[in-house]
Parts: structure tokens; sequence; C-alpha cells
């Protein structure tokens, strides 16, 4: 199947971009960050998993420190569905950059993957207390507590979303519903009143 001039011209220049940080490395072996744009060029734009991690290896190798190369070398184990391999990047990431929330969550996302749930459980809690107005990490804590079976947990979540989100219609959906069951009049007017203001 013959491919379109868009798709041609962003090949190209991807290929120009892969190109020029390959002369760069090579005059510079120990430019970290361009072993890791070289790594980010094949994960990112080539989906080629395993040429990236040579690259994000390489990075790592030349600044041991540099954690945006332990970082990537997850996010690549991850996509590969190796998630042994992903954790411990994730890990070395973040024993660098301890405040990382991007890759706590992609950690959390890892350990949910390898049935390791409640090392999963405590880190989207840590993200809720690091980065109180992301979102996912408490729909991440609902949906486990729910699937559990552990409504009190799920609902209180749900509260503590509803907190930092107000106008979020599926969680004023959720809390309205519950407290409509339970009989708790003024919970469910307020938490429907809020809904109604998410939907407006």
């Amino acid at each position: 199947m013959q491919k379109d001039g868009g798709n041609e011209n962003s090949e190209a220049e991807v290929q120009k971009i892969i190109d020029l940080l390959n002369k760069t490395v090579q005059i510079y072996p120990g430019y970290f960050e361009a072993w890791n744009s070289l790594g980010e060029m094949y994960s990112m734009a080539k989906y080629d998993y395993d040429k990236s991690l040579e690259y994000f290896e390489k990075s790592a190798k030349a600044k041991p420190t540099y954690a945006p190369a332990w970082f990537n070398m997850g996010y690549a184990y991850q996509q590969k569905g190796d998630f042994k391999n992903a954790i411990s990047r994730y890990k070395r990431s973040l024993s660098i950059d301890t405040s990382d929330v991007k890759a706590i969550s992609n950690l959390a996302s890892c350990y949910n993957s390898a049935g390791k749930v409640d090392s999963a459980v405590l880190l989207y809690q840590e993200i809720t207390r690091l980065r109180p107005r992301i979102l996912r990490p408490y729909l991440s804590l609902i949906k486990h507590y729910y699937k559990q079976g552990d409504t009190l947990n799920a609902v209180l979540w749900l509260e503590k979303a509803a907190t930092v989100k107000p106008k979020e219609g599926r969680v004023t959906r959720l809390l309205t519903n519950y407290f409509t069951v339970k009989g708790d009049s003024a919970k469910a007017k307020y938490y429907r009143n809020l809904l109604m203001q998410a939907e407006n």
C-alpha cells in the first residue's frame, strides 16, 4: 500500500533528526541528552522499543543520575509488557527524582498489571498527596475499592475527588446515586446540585 505524502514527509523529518543526533553522539559520545533524544525518536516516532532501549541505556551509562533516561527505559519496557524491568527502571528514576508524578503513575500502572495491587494503591494515594488536583489517581482508587467490594472506601475517595473536582460529573453522579439509595437526603441534594452545575 502506498503511503500518503504527509506520512512520507513526517518519516523523512524523523529520519533527518535521527541522522543529526547520530552525528552528534559520534562527535560527543558523552552527550547523554542526545543519546536520550535518539531513544525518544525510536520510542515515540518509530515505536521501536527494543532499539530505543539501546539508546536510553547509553544515555544512562553516560550519566547514571539522569532520571529521564531511566524513566524512558521504564516506559519502553512497559510498552513491551515487561513489567518487571519497567518497575525496576521507574524505581531507579524515582530514586533520582522522587516527586516525578508521571513516573509514580506509570509505576503504579505497572504494579497493577503485574498483580501487585496493594503497591499500586499506595502509589495512587501518594499522587493525591503530591498533586491533589489530578483526577486519575482518585478514579483508580475508587475503581479498586469498588472491585474489592469496599464501598465505604470507594465513597470516601469519591468524596475526596468531589472536593478537588466538584464539577466532575462522573464523580458527583455516583455520589448522588449512593446517598439517594442510603436515604441521606442532605448529601444527595448537595451532590445533585453539583451534578446539575457540571451539566450546565
